[in-house]
């Protein structure tokens, strides 16, 4: 007996020497209502080193963590509409975990009941439904993040008729910041129109921000006063009236400005239905893509073309604090819709199937755009030369070099100008890119479509293969002069695939 007793005051002055404060969930608080993202903050000095958390939700378990440290408190964020949990009574748990002699130990756990309100406490019923529109405040300015992700993928048709699947690459993370003034406001027969002025934004905090435009594949140093304001007119349903880009002209008496650029921003509004609506309406969406042609920019006053593709107001909910409308649109074209669109960015290829999904969550009295999710996938059939034949494409200032693919080595570097070298027994089609020369004005488009024709990143691909990094962000355009190298031998169909998500959100 007295082993026994002895056996269980060591576990509880183990227990104690690793607790070293109280484990327990300060907030949310107990009874409370909660919504969107629910930060549970647990004392970071009741939790011992090398300690971790388990997390469940109404008894089922999500993930095992280190949650990060804010202030006094380890705070593990819970996304409630991302894990799609349904409104009301929740119970959060945390059970404090410590790996010790080869096992997980329980050395705690706490919880709390909360009710979970993303959308019950908005009346998403109406008599005449919703009439979705922008409001426009002249003297008021957005300032919106867009984040973008990539990955490309690239298979043989024999692999795929096979049944393999392509391994994905990861492309590098792109951050934009950009700027929507309201400038004037106007009635008309139809409603109401506004004049918004749209620009590309420094980094939080600095006069410059680093962007990769298309063309390029590295980032550099653009100016505040290089970006240049695009104004447009729209309608309070967000359709284009007209488009201007001004000229800039500099001070008489200056000199020229030989390392100028002028960087325009166009990122098309949302286009909202015509008609009220109520929650679970469809009806015939546009989806805007930009196109902008700073060559005819004197004669041109419309940048925007929508397609045509389908929505539905899904629901209502809250983001971002604010009741939204939330509107999902859908996009998919085919082979035989895509017949005129098999030159990618000078890549000759076969188009064949391109598939948009956006869901936007619109303030509905606000009348603003509070957050976008984009996500969009394309395939194209191209023609890659195969292992060991390949010659190089573009040949920069001093000589390009074709990149070895599985079990080869590195072709040798070709003369100044000329393509690259081939790649060696097992190497792959290469060939590097000489970068744009001289002054050119360059743009963002913006648009996922936009960015699908205007992107450097399938060139790239075919000529270094697949572990290049994506040619920009969304959004961005620009001049490229590009060499010619030697053409490969006997190429082989494959199958490209892109697949990119963009999410935009109001600064706060």
């Amino acid at each position: 007996m007295k082993r026994l007793m002895a056996a269980a005051l060591a576990t509880v002055l183990v227990a104690g020497a690793f607790a070293q404060g109280t484990f327990t969930i300060r907030r949310p608080a107990d009874g409370s209502k909660v919504r969107e993202v629910v930060n549970v903050r647990i004392p970071k000095n009741s939790i011992p080193e090398g300690g971790y958390l388990g997390i469940l939700v109404n008894g089922k378990f999500l993930e095992a963590v280190v949650p990060d440290v804010e202030g006094d408190d380890y705070v593990y964020k819970l996304d409630t509409k991302k894990r799609r949990l349904a409104d009301g009574p929740l119970t959060i748990e945390a059970v404090l975990y410590l790996y010790r002699e080869g096992a997980p130990m329980v050395l705690n756990r706490s919880s709390v009941n909360v009710t979970l309100d993303n959308s019950t406490s908005i009346n998403a019923s109406r008599p005449d439904g919703f009439r979705l529109r922008y409001k426009f405040t002249p003297g008021r300015e957005y300032i919106y993040n867009r984040n973008q992700r990539s990955t490309i993928a690239l298979i043989s048709q024999a692999q795929a008729q096979l049944g393999s699947r392509a391994a994905e690459i990861e492309l590098d993370e792109e951050n934009v910041r950009y700027l929507i003034a309201h400038e004037n406001v106007y009635k008309t027969a139809s409603g109401t129109e506004g004049l918004i002025r749209m620009q590309a934004l420094p980094e939080k905090g600095k006069d410059s921000a680093m962007l990769v435009v298309s063309g390029e594949t590295t980032a550099k140093k653009y100016m505040d006063y290089e970006m240049h304001p695009i104004f447009m007119r729209v309608t309070d349903t967000g359709r284009e009236v007209f488009t201007s880009l001004p000229i800039y002209f500099p001070m008489e008496g200056t000199s020229g400005e030989g390392a100028r650029y002028d960087l325009f921003a166009l990122f098309p509004m949302a286009v909202l239905p015509a008609k009220n609506v109520e929650v679970g309406d469809k009806w015939q969406a546009a989806i805007p893509q930009g196109d902008l042609d700073l060559v005819n920019r004197d004669i041109r006053d419309k940048y925007i073309t929508n397609l045509p593709g389908s929505a539905i107001l899904e629901g209502v909910e809250w983001e971002q604090g604010v009741p939204c409308a939330k509107i999902r649109s859908s996009l998919a074209l085919g082979a035989r819709d895509l017949k005129n669109f098999g030159n990618f960015n000078g890549v000759e290829g076969e188009a064949q199937n391109v598939k948009l999904e956006s869901v936007q969550w619109f303030a509905i009295d606000r009348g603003i755009l509070i957050k976008e999710d984009v996500r969009f996938t394309f395939e194209v059939l191209v023609e890659v030369a195969p292992q060991g034949a390949g010659g190089g494409n573009g040949g920069g200032p001093t000589g390009g070099e074709s990149a070895g693919g599985a079990g080869g080595r590195r072709g040798p570097a070709g003369a100044a100008g000329a393509g690259g070298g081939g790649g060696e027994p097992g190497g792959d089609v290469g060939g590097r890119v000489n970068k744009p020369g001289g002054v050119s004005p360059l743009s963002f488009v913006g648009s996922p479509l936009g960015d699908l024709m205007n992107q450097t990143t399938l060139r790239r691909l075919l000529q270094e293969g697949v572990g290049s990094g994506v040619g920009g962000p969304s959004g961005f355009g620009g001049g490229d002069g590009r060499g010619n190298g030697s053409a490969g031998s006997v190429p082989v169909k494959m199958i490209l695939r892109q697949t990119s998500s963009y999410t935009t959100t109001l600064e706060k």
